[in-house]
Protein backbone atom coordinates (compact mmCIF):
# COMPACT_ATOMS: atom_id res chain seq x y z
CA UNK A 1 0.00 0.00 0.00
CA UNK A 2 1.21 3.44 -0.67
CA UNK A 3 2.57 5.16 2.07
CA UNK A 4 0.04 8.48 1.45
CA UNK A 5 -2.73 5.84 1.81
CA UNK A 6 -1.19 4.46 5.09
CA UNK A 7 -1.26 7.99 6.08
CA UNK A 8 -4.48 8.69 5.52
CA UNK A 9 -5.80 5.26 7.06
CA UNK A 10 -3.58 6.35 9.93
CA UNK A 11 -5.42 10.00 10.30
CA UNK A 12 -8.90 8.31 10.10
CA UNK A 13 -8.30 6.01 13.22
CA UNK A 14 -7.17 8.87 15.20
CA UNK A 15 -10.36 10.74 13.89
CA UNK A 16 -11.84 7.78 15.61
CA UNK A 17 -10.38 7.50 18.46
CA UNK A 18 -10.50 10.94 19.54
CA UNK A 19 -14.49 10.78 19.16
CA UNK A 20 -14.38 7.18 21.46
CA UNK A 21 -15.53 9.04 24.78
CA UNK A 22 -18.24 11.26 22.44
CA UNK A 23 -19.33 7.71 21.57
CA UNK A 24 -19.01 6.11 25.27
CA UNK A 25 -21.13 9.47 26.49
CA UNK A 26 -23.79 9.31 23.79
CA UNK A 27 -23.93 5.40 24.56
CA UNK A 28 -25.66 5.88 27.88
CA UNK A 29 -28.81 7.46 26.75
CA UNK A 30 -28.79 3.57 25.20
CA UNK A 31 -30.99 2.00 28.19
CA UNK A 32 -30.55 -1.60 26.32
CA UNK A 33 -27.15 -2.98 27.80
CA UNK A 34 -26.99 -4.87 25.16
CA UNK A 35 -27.65 -2.16 22.83
CA UNK A 36 -25.04 0.14 24.28
CA UNK A 37 -22.12 -2.62 23.89
CA UNK A 38 -23.04 -3.39 20.46
CA UNK A 39 -22.65 0.32 19.82
CA UNK A 40 -19.09 0.80 21.56
CA UNK A 41 -18.71 -2.80 20.15
CA UNK A 42 -18.77 -1.79 16.28
CA UNK A 43 -16.71 1.48 17.19
CA UNK A 44 -13.52 -0.26 18.39
CA UNK A 45 -13.74 -2.95 15.92
CA UNK A 46 -13.78 -0.66 13.52
CA UNK A 47 -10.42 1.32 15.04
CA UNK A 48 -9.09 -2.56 14.76
CA UNK A 49 -9.90 -3.32 11.56
CA UNK A 50 -8.85 0.12 10.17
CA UNK A 51 -5.44 0.31 11.92
CA UNK A 52 -4.84 -3.55 10.37
CA UNK A 53 -3.45 -1.90 7.21
CA UNK A 54 -1.20 0.59 9.12
CA UNK A 55 0.12 -2.31 11.43
CA UNK A 56 1.03 -4.39 8.56
CA UNK A 57 3.05 -1.16 6.87
CA UNK A 58 4.86 -0.77 10.14
CA UNK A 59 6.13 -4.41 10.23
CA UNK A 60 7.60 -4.30 7.07
CA UNK A 61 9.04 -0.73 7.83
CA UNK A 62 9.85 -1.43 11.77
CA UNK A 63 8.93 -4.72 13.01
CA UNK A 64 9.73 -3.16 16.88
CA UNK A 65 7.03 -0.75 16.47
CA UNK A 66 4.61 -2.99 14.97
CA UNK A 67 5.00 -5.48 17.72
CA UNK A 68 3.70 -2.94 20.21
CA UNK A 69 0.49 -1.76 18.22
CA UNK A 70 -0.05 -5.32 17.90
CA UNK A 71 0.21 -6.09 21.70
CA UNK A 72 -2.01 -2.64 23.22
CA UNK A 73 -5.35 -3.67 21.60
CA UNK A 74 -5.15 -6.77 23.17
CA UNK A 75 -4.88 -5.27 26.60
CA UNK A 76 -1.06 -5.57 26.84
CA UNK A 77 -0.21 -2.06 28.80
CA UNK A 78 3.46 -3.06 30.08
CA UNK A 79 6.29 -0.88 29.38
CA UNK A 80 7.48 -0.76 26.60
CA UNK A 81 11.12 -0.66 27.70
Amino acid sequence: MDENVIAVRARQVADKIEHLPEDVLQSHAIDDIDQRRGRLRGSTTEILYDMAPVVSWLEVRDSGAADLLKRRPAGDRRPTR
